[in-house]
């Protein structure tokens, strides 16, 4: 390639780099956030319901060791109306991190919702039904965007796509790394935000693309079924699901009595390959004459979802044996994908890892961001554009914590705290937008604005954290769920983080943008 036209590609790359990171950044920054606080999704479910953060844990045992058949029975009777069949799916699955309690699902046709229940693992007496929540929420956000299903899950798969490549561009558009890899001029105001932009992208780099690709992947899976059913089955997907997940018996309308289910879970042990351990059992159509059982479980040392065993209710017939791990290599891709996308391996540790990369992640579109509106000359519309974009980032972040502080609030103990949070998630995100661009508005310095901002957001989460440790001392440490006592630890991380943010900026003033120079 000649010098003018690799000049001429690497500078179609790095305009390429710069229309999508701020066509898309915001719609990035929300994923990369909400999706680093939904690595602890489990935690903070438990976290934000007081019954469930000092619930004594059982004494450790298979899944047949659970009452499954009698919290369904509960179940049903209560989502399912009189006759029960409203409910269309239910499962019950044991709490793996500590094993404290059983938890169910009941999804019914009516109202086209999951309810989440939790049960004591040893009794089978309910503990609390919850559902929503803040940590469902922000999960949801990250996973659809609240957009109808299934557009929300392929317009998040298209960012992760767009992630990947804005990555991998940033790193080909910068060729100096040998010098610029570990510079990071704090002291410096005008080469901060870009020393802390390539260093985002430079030493995280592989975190970004895996965590680009499994996205994308698993945002996706609907097309690229499509794709395979236009290829190998003359566009029949349902052909193209069945031939991969087994042909599920449709619903007869005909009741019939339910079974035990123990007796299903005990058979996959038997059909599966040895070490399969059950974790999950779910009932479809409960009630019908055409019900089936999906028995989910894992296999040690093993990096991949869940297998499954499906069964027929009436007949015991074996619909179909899925083994991700030994059935062919597309499977074994997809199954990694879901480990390695939300940390569901290697314990605790690896949780905490993802969540310090996860915020690194966060900060390759707020810093681009910056980087783009510090050049540009402001006129009244520049602004009106400027303090829109840099306060919504802040502005998130500020909504999400003080969710987290309706939990202490006396009027939310009263309330459904799960479902007030959620209004009052907004509201606060609201202030914090108008809080943030008003400031900026005033001072044309954003800097001065983010560090009040961050001074609000160190004192709300470490507020927060400290007052759960000690109403947790206060019950006896030998009560604290493990979930509770990590979600205290994750927001005393990132109240950490924002301190350290609040004093660099602090530290060096920003000159008046008024003063900058188009370029």
């Amino acid at each position: 390639m000649s010098d003018a036209k690799e000049r001429a590609f690497f500078q179609g790359l790095m305009r390429s780099h710069k229309q999508l990171g701020v066509l898309l950044g915001l719609f990035i920054f929300a994923l990369c956030f909400t999706g680093t606080i939904s690595l602890f999704h489990s935690e903070l479910g438990i976290w934000e319901n007081a019954t469930l953060s000092s619930v004594a844990a059982p004494p450790k045992g298979h899944l047949e060791d659970l009452p499954v058949d009698g919290i369904m029975q509960q179940s049903i009777q209560a989502f399912g109306g009189p006759d029960g069949k409203d409910v269309e799916v239910f499962f019950v699955s044991q709490d793996m991190p500590g094993r404290r309690f059983a938890i169910s699902g009941t999804h019914t046709e009516s109202d086209e919702a999951w309810h989440t229940s939790y049960w004591d693992g040893a009794t089978g007496e309910l503990i609390v039904h919850q559902d929503g929540g803040l940590s469902h929420v922000i999960t949801e956000i990250h996973t659809d965007f609240w957009l109808p299903s299934p557009w929300g899950r392929y317009a998040i798969g298209v960012l992760g796509v767009i992630f990947m490549m804005l990555a991998v561009a940033g790193l080909l558009v910068h060729r100096q790394w040998g010098r610029e890899s570990d510079q990071l001029r704090l002291d410096k105001p005008r080469h901060k935000w870009s020393d802390l932009h390539k260093l985002a992208g430079f030493w995280a780099l592989p975190f970004h693309i895996v965590i680009g690709f499994t996205g994308a992947l698993l945002g996706l899976l609907g097309v690229i079924l499509i794709m395979m059913a236009l290829v190998a089955y003359n566009g029949d997907q349902d052909a193209a699901i069945a031939d991969i997940f087994g042909k599920d018996p449709e619903i007869a309308d005909e009741s019939a009595p339910i079974p035990s289910m123990i007796p299903f879970v005990e058979k996959s042990r038997e059909d599966m390959r040895e070490g399969f351990t059950p974790q999950q059992v779910m009932a479809v159509y409960p009630g019908d004459k055409n019900m089936f059982v999906l028995i989910n479980g894992s296999y040690p040392q093993t990096l991949g979802i869940n297998s499954f065993a499906k069964y027929r209710v009436d007949t015991g017939e074996t619909i179909k044996l899925v083994d991700y791990i030994h059935d062919n290599v597309a499977l074994r891709v997809y199954s990694a994908s879901v480990p390695l996308h939300y940390a569901t391996f290697g314990g605790a540790e690896m949780k905490f890892l993802y969540f310090a990369l996860g915020m690194i992640s966060c900060l390759l579109p707020a810093t681009g961001l910056f980087l783009w509106l510090r050049r540009r000359a402001f006129d009244w519309k520049g602004r009106v554009v400027y303090w829109g974009l840099v306060s919504l980032p802040v502005a998130t972040a500020f909504g999400f914590v003080m969710a987290l502080m309706t939990k202490w609030l006396p009027v939310f103990s009263v309330l459904d705290f799960s479902k007030t949070a959620i209004d009052y998630a907004g509201a606060a995100f609201v202030l914090g937008l108008l809080f943030v661009a008003v400031q900026a508005w005033r001072s044309r310095a954003v800097e001065a604005s983010f560090a009040q901002a961050m001074q609000l957001v160190v004192v709300c989460l470490t507020a927060t954290a400290v007052l759960d440790i000690l109403l947790q001392a206060c019950k006896g440490y030998a009560q604290w769920a493990p979930q509770a006592w990590g979600a205290d630890l994750v927001l005393l991380f990132m109240a950490g983080l924002a301190c350290f943010l609040k004093v660099r900026l602090q530290e060096s003033p920003e000159p008046e943008y008024s003063q900058e120079v188009a370029v």
